[in-house]
């Protein structure tokens, strides 16, 4: 196989992988956000639980909540309930959106993505290599 078409196909792995992440950030993260701030927990005092929120503490939820990076700077957690401060929920809400379209649409984005990696895998080469051969002059 041609070291550009692992290229490309390393790419699209990529990419597929970029956007199943993004869609998690946005789905699962954005989601938690949305009803911490639709309840106004802004507080220790106004903090709720999970079980409050209706929200099932999977995994990633929780590990994303543990672990120390921008999510849990952004929901904290005291005595196990969750809330955002008041001076960052402007970035709570622009970051963690939750506007997806669903997993259909995040299929269809990696399905098209595939598909176009495919057409530039093997049918540009042949598309290609016809070009040239058409400037190719008979001596």
């Amino acid at each position: 196989m041609d070291d550009y078409r692992i290229v490309l196909w390393a790419f699209m792995i990529g990419v597929s992988l970029a956007a199943l992440y993004v869609f998690f950030v946005r789905k699962t993260l954005g989601g938690f956000v949305q009803k911490l701030l639709f309840n106004n927990a802004f507080t220790p005092e106004t903090a709720l639980s999970m079980e409050e929120l209706g929200q099932k503490p999977t995994f990633l939820l929780r590990r994303s909540l543990a672990h120390n990076g921008d999510f849990s700077q952004t929901v904290l957690c005291e005595n196990g309930k969750y809330y955002i401060p008041e001076d960052r929920v402007q970035k709570a809400e622009s970051k963690y959106k939750n506007n997806t379209g669903g997993v259909v649409i995040l299929l269809l984005a990696i399905v098209l993505f595939a598909i176009a990696t495919l057409i530039c895998v093997y049918l540009f080469p042949q598309l290609v290599e016809s070009f040239t051969g058409l400037f190719k002059g008979e001596s």
